[in-house]
């Protein structure tokens, strides 16, 4: 029973970092990995569980920056942001995640649909990659969100200038990489 509770709380805690990658995130999966712990050992001191969230909130940060969770360039959240903006005042309701920021080489180069020999827009922070749920509405992600995404990203670079850099979607990159949408930027 103690190890289920254990892998609960520490995929709980993962699941919260990535969703909310940051500092919020990692105080928060902290919190839940020393309440995981606490409640485990049935030990629930204040100082202890105080701690012990420090500790795993630390770790959790440097867990998110090692994968690439955090720190893309101020341009290209602009762009993202923007993109999402647009698609909202053309009435649309986007829904995503980031899932993946500035990335380190070795971590890069494990990931088997992204670019290697140090040309990734990663590497230098100016990429981000989103886990697309959905854009049109119609519960499914598929060509036509992409469509109306590249779109959306289009206009606002004419707008923005700064901003200009690709979009490219994963649709054929295999099952869980198919909702992925890499958006870049050449600043």
């Amino acid at each position: 029973m103690k190890l289920i509770k254990f892998f609960i709380g520490l995929f709980c805690s993962i699941l919260v970092g990535f969703l909310f990658a940051g500092l919020f995130g990692a105080i928060v999966m902290g919190l839940i990995l020393s309440l995981t712990i606490c409640s485990i050992k049935s030990s629930f001191q204040l100082s202890d569980i105080l701690l012990k969230t420090f500790v795993f909130s630390v770790l959790g940060y440097v867990l998110m920056l090692s994968v690439g969770l955090l720190n893309a360039n101020d341009l290209v959240h602009k762009k993202v942001d923007l993109i999402k903006d647009d698609l909202i005042n053309m009435g649309y309701r986007p829904k995503w995640v980031i899932i993946s920021q500035k990335r380190y080489g070795f971590y890069n180069n494990i990931l088997i649909n992204s670019i290697k020999n140090g040309k990734s827009k990663h590497l230098v922070g100016k990429a981000i990659d989103l886990y697309i749920y959905d854009i049109n509405g119609d519960g499914s992600y598929n060509i036509k969100d992409f469509e109306i995404f590249k779109m959306a990203s289009r206009k606002v670079e004419i707008i923005n200038p700064e901003i200009k850099g690709g979009v490219y979607d994963y649709l054929k990159k295999g099952p869980l990489s198919r909702r992925m949408i890499h958006v870049e930027v050449l600043n």
